[in-house]
């Protein structure tokens, strides 16, 4: 199977959603993320064999996991045969999630209740509670050394959104790129129907065009974790110095093995 021609490369999988790759982008000093590496998607929990022959082609050595156990448990990862794949299970949003998902069945039907400053606020927490957790991220890549690495949460968009471009902010990728990437979600997330149709059912048109728009991707979401980076002082470097405490060799290996001389 062969990626699309377009400068993101998208793979086409039976059982997994918004599986993508982050290889061919530029970089503001003019260097290139190198093909065949850096991986992004949904997860992997309803792989077919089709899929996994497609998935070996591709040579993944390193599988990130950002679900929470919960979620974890419900869909487990179908590696089949690939006991040589490094497996990271990093839950992020772990006690936070379920609380979440409480409160947004609780109040989806309220007025008041708007799900693009909801999720807003969410992902400034992901980026300043789960600093410690993308730090463990940034390092794992670095560790493989060039190999290719893949890392997924549930939907493949806002955990793993997230982690995507703060390691494209760290290989020097314009803001405006990463945004793009970000945004390419809405067109290969998978929309949870049976949800969408049991919130209309339930709570209303209103309450499932609210569940609606927490399933996609919004620019305001993720320029608020960018900003939230860049409110540290000396900007994103005092992020990554003070909160992501990530040390300049590991940012210089990274550079080394995932970008073009």
């Amino acid at each position: 199977m062969k990626p699309s021609t377009r400068q993101q490369i998208v793979y086409s999988f039976q059982g997994i959603s918004n599986f993508r790759e982050l290889g061919g982008y530029p970089t503001l000093d003019g260097r290139t993320i190198r093909r065949g590496i850096l991986f992004r998607s949904g997860h992997l929990g309803k792989m077919t064999r089709k899929d996994q022959s497609v998935f070996n082609q591709l040579g993944i050595n390193t599988v990130i996991d950002f679900r929470s156990h919960y979620e974890r448990n419900k869909y487990p990862h179908r590696l089949i045969g690939s006991k040589q794949i490094q497996y990271l299970h990093l839950p992020i949003l772990e006690e936070f999630n379920s609380a979440m998902e409480e409160e947004i069945r609780a109040r989806i039907a309220d007025d008041d209740f708007d799900p693009v400053i909801q999720m807003t606020q969410i992902y400034r927490n992901i980026m300043m509670d789960s600093a410690h957790a993308y730090r463990i991220f940034l390092e794992t890549i670095a560790v493989a050394n060039g190999k290719p690495v893949l890392w997924h949460c549930t939907a493949g968009k806002d955990r793993t959104g997230i982690a995507s471009a703060l390691l494209l902010r760290i290989l020097g990728v314009p803001d405006t790129i990463i945004l793009q990437d970000y945004l390419a979600s809405a067109k290969h997330v998978s929309l949870n129907r049976k949800l969408l149709l049991l919130a209309r059912t339930l709570k209303g048109r209103k309450a499932a065009n609210k569940v609606r728009s927490l399933m996609g991707v919004h620019a305001v979401w993720l320029k608020a974790a960018l900003q939230a980076m860049d409110a540290y002082p000396d900007g994103f470097a005092g992020y990554q110095t003070e909160k992501l405490a990530i040390r300049p060799e590991t940012v210089e290996t990274l550079r080394d093995n995932l970008l073009t001389p």
